[in-house]
């Protein structure tokens, strides 16, 4: 069941104050807690990869997965044309509150448009759920791309704690997630993937692979251009 839990925390926080965390667990073991302020976070408390990605952002910019619009913030007080992509209707409220300009509430394999950089981070690809989905996937976002365009977007390589996993999966980056918030629940599938898996797929619909970034906790920042 969708219960959109990020989505009421990141409204609860902006219009109550509300900070109260949301409980993670990955494959039943707890992960960390993330309390909604983190999506409202300033450019002095975002990760090198962050900072990296939207130094790299050009022309006219789809932040996918805007969430309460950190990023979009950023690039709109810059000077870029930015146009935030967010499902939940409670986080487009926080946005539109927020001040910024474009936003979209929309699925993004349903979204259409042109762009000279798409834009996906903390961990982004994680919406194609499956690894099996990943091409179809990037393959959409490439259509949304203008000529010479780029997709800008982080990941994580969690084979690290691959003994912690199931040894039953197809592939050791799709996992499930657990949120719990204020005694309600929301079960969803996401993917980590790692670099050759993001190297491949790319080069299977015809995407060039730049490795831009990576920090000693195995995440890293990709781009993938026409």
């Amino acid at each position: 069941m969708h219960t959109d839990l990020i989505g009421k925390a990141i409204y609860a926080y902006h219009f109550h104050g509300d900070d109260t965390t949301i409980d993670t667990y990955i494959d039943g073991e707890p992960d960390a807690q993330m309390p909604p302020s983190l999506f409202f976070r300033d450019k002095r408390h975002m990760n090198h990869l962050e900072r990296e990605a939207l130094k790299r952002c050009k022309g006219k910019v789809l932040d996918i997965g805007a969430a309460a619009g950190c990023h979009s913030l950023i690039l709109q007080q810059a000077g870029l044309d930015v146009t935030a992509n967010e499902i939940s209707s409670p986080a487009c409220k926080v946005m539109h509150e927020r001040g910024i300009q474009n936003i979209v509430q929309e699925d993004i394999l349903h979204h259409q448009g042109n762009y000279d950089t798409v834009l996906l981070l903390m961990n982004g690809l994680g919406i194609a759920r499956k690894k099996n989905q990943l091409l179809h996937f990037l393959k959409h976002l490439k259509s949304l791309l203008r000529p010479g365009g780029q997709i800008l977007t982080d990941s994580t390589d969690i084979q690290y704690h691959h003994e912690q996993l199931s040894l039953t999966k197809d592939y050791y980056g799709e996992v499930s997630f657990l949120l719990e918030y204020k005694g309600q629940h929301e079960t969803f599938d996401w993917l980590y993937a790692d670099k050759e898996l993001i190297r491949q797929t790319a080069h299977a619909c015809g995407l060039k692979f730049e490795l831009l970034k990576e920090n000693r906790n195995n995440a890293f920042l990709v781009r993938l251009s026409k």
